[in-house]
């Protein structure tokens, strides 16, 4: 008679978990955001050559994306308008980033990425404002993603992805300032 009970107790288990999961991933954010805000000592006229051309940005920021030995890297678009891309090639996929926006004061991108044998999915979009403000620059870089599955956002919830991104941000805003350094 002990094997009923312990059945049950499984499947009451079981029914919990699957309703937790489902239920709590309904209520949990299907979007993040990650924004990083600095001031730099640099007018916002000589920071504009950097942020709108994609080929200058990986002399200031992490943009080095690897899908297998070997990687290649092409650039494509002309600097100063939407529609650059910079494109990843390897044995894994391929990943691209595109400015969808280039304005006086801003630059908006999108990541893709597309793995062998599957349809390209977006990873995120992002956007890069600054302001001038006396001789230093007010840089203002957003990221963002929306979520389409559960999974994703139990993923987000972690918050592994977000703090890489922050990482980026602060690194990359770190290297547009050392540009404007003497050497």
């Amino acid at each position: 008679m002990r094997l009923p009970n312990v059945l049950k107790v499984v499947l009451a288990s079981v029914l919990l978990f699957v309703l937790v999961v489902f239920g709590i991933g309904q209520i949990l954010s299907d979007r993040w955001l990650v924004e990083t805000v600095r001031r730099l000592d640099a007018p916002a006229t000589r920071l504009a050559p950097l942020l709108q051309n994609l080929r200058l940005w990986s002399s200031w920021g992490d943009l080095m994306v690897e899908l297998g030995a070997p990687t290649r890297q092409e650039a494509s678009g002309e600097a100063g308008q939407a529609g650059q891309t910079l494109c990843w090639r390897g044995p894994l996929g391929e990943a691209r980033l595109v400015l969808t926006e280039v304005e006086p004061l801003l630059v908006g991108y999108r990541w893709t990425m597309q793995r062998s044998g599957e349809e390209a999915q977006e990873l995120s979009a992002g956007r890069i404002e600054w302001q001038a403000d006396g001789q230093q620059t007010v840089v203002t870089w957003r990221e963002w993603r929306q979520m389409t599955s559960l999974a994703e956002r139990w993923f987000a919830w972690f918050g592994a992805k977000q703090e890489r991104i922050r990482e980026i941000q602060r690194s990359g805003l770190e290297g547009l300032q050392l540009q404007f350094q003497p050497k």
